[in-house]
């Protein structure tokens, strides 16, 4: 029986592509002016950032922050640990700026209200930082909903793997076998199976999860339509 959800963030709650594209789109301008412009075509090639969006198995649909900062710290040619610092604050600082647009995928916040009033236990696990993340729940007004908050905090390993779910499961006082996770990536798919918890999955023309998950899952265009057919 399930008692509780996970839920990835992005691509799952929040709109992904225009969200991300208008951050690294400011995490670009904030590099410029930091003396990074030989590097950024070839951080914008790394990440599949094209016009208007991202390629389907672009590093910013999966990977965590931390990662991506170092993964693009690695290919510049200014010293490694400066400019680890440098690219995580221009990320830190895009992803919470004034102007950044956070919206809700069709049905999120009144799904999240009808499952907290249900009583069941929300949880969110995302690979953005746990400023990032905080700040997004906030300013899109669904905070208020969630048990747990699971990202990028410096200790926690990223998904796939348990960290988070396990740190859920403590807080919240579930075993793996009650709690359901959502998401919209593989990398989301192995999480739910690295801690034998159940999983469906939003899909979308960004999700390649028909590839990787059994005939049986349910793939659905937004969690109204999941939370409806489990029945929840």
């Amino acid at each position: 029986m399930i008692k509780g959800i996970i839920f990835d963030k992005d691509g799952t709650l929040i709109e992904f592509d225009k969200t991300w594209h208008t951050i690294l789109s400011e995490v670009f301008k904030k590099l410029s002016e930091k003396g990074y412009d030989s590097e950024i075509q070839i951080f914008k090639r790394y990440s599949m950032y094209m016009e208007g969006g991202f390629g389907l198995n672009s590093p910013v649909r999966y990977m965590a922050t931390s990662d991506i900062v170092r993964a693009w710290a690695g290919l510049s040619s200014i010293p490694f640990e400066r400019a680890v610092h440098e690219i995580m604050e221009a990320f830190e600082s895009a992803a919470v700026g004034e102007n950044t647009d956070i919206k809700l995928l069709n049905g999120t916040r009144e799904t999240l209200a009808y499952l907290n009033q249900k009583g069941y236990k929300l949880g969110v696990a995302t690979a953005d930082t746990i400023q990032s993340c905080t700040f997004s729940l906030m300013k899109a007004e669904i905070i208020e909903f969630f048990d747990y908050i699971g990202a990028d905090d410096g200790r926690s390993l990223p998904k796939p793997h348990v960290d988070m779910a396990e740190q859920f499961c403590e807080k919240v006082g579930l075993i793996p076998e009650e709690v359901l996770v959502i998401g919209d990536s593989p990398t989301d798919y192995e999480f739910a199976q690295s801690i034998g918890a159940q999983f469906a999955g939003v899909f979308s023309e960004y999700s390649n999860l028909y590839a990787v998950v059994e005939k049986d899952t349910i793939l659905k265009s937004n969690i109204t339509e999941i939370v409806a057919a489990l029945n929840l």
